[in-house]
């Protein structure tokens, strides 16, 4: 029984992420709201950073979620090698997953900033 909540626990951070990603990209925010979306003052902007901004966000959080499901269950596999079981299986993984989950978020928010940023850039180069 542990096993199967451990192995759940392992990819949940990656996997959920990345079927967020996918949501976002296959139904992106049509324009700006409170509740859906990527959401941060430079990609509020105007209607050519919300735009990019789904877009490139919605990619980041695939890529970095089925990086973090990779690593999960590679964990998960390790620790089973090694010899956890039961709770200390569970744990194991559960902190794993809030080690992953804050780097993860962060990667892709800095990262779609840092797009946003080149993005207005480029924008402030064609006007001069």
């Amino acid at each position: 029984m542990m096993f199967g909540v451990g192995l759940f626990v392992s990819l949940s951070v990656g996997v959920g992420l990345a079927l967020g990603g996918l949501a976002m990209l296959v139904f992106p925010p049509k324009r700006v709201n409170p509740f859906y979306g990527y959401r941060t003052s430079r990609s509020c902007k105007n209607r050519r950073n919300w735009d990019f901004a789904q877009r490139h966000c919605a990619r980041m959080m695939i890529g970095t979620g089925i990086g973090s499901a990779i690593v999960g269950g590679l964990a998960f596999v390790v620790f089973v090698l090694v010899g956890f079981r039961d709770a200390t299986l569970c744990g194991a993984c559960a902190a794993l997953e809030l080690g992953l989950a804050v780097p993860t978020l962060l990667l892709t928010v800095l990262s779609t900033e840092n797009a946003l940023k080149r993005l207005e850039a480029q924008d402030a180069d064609t006007r001069n």
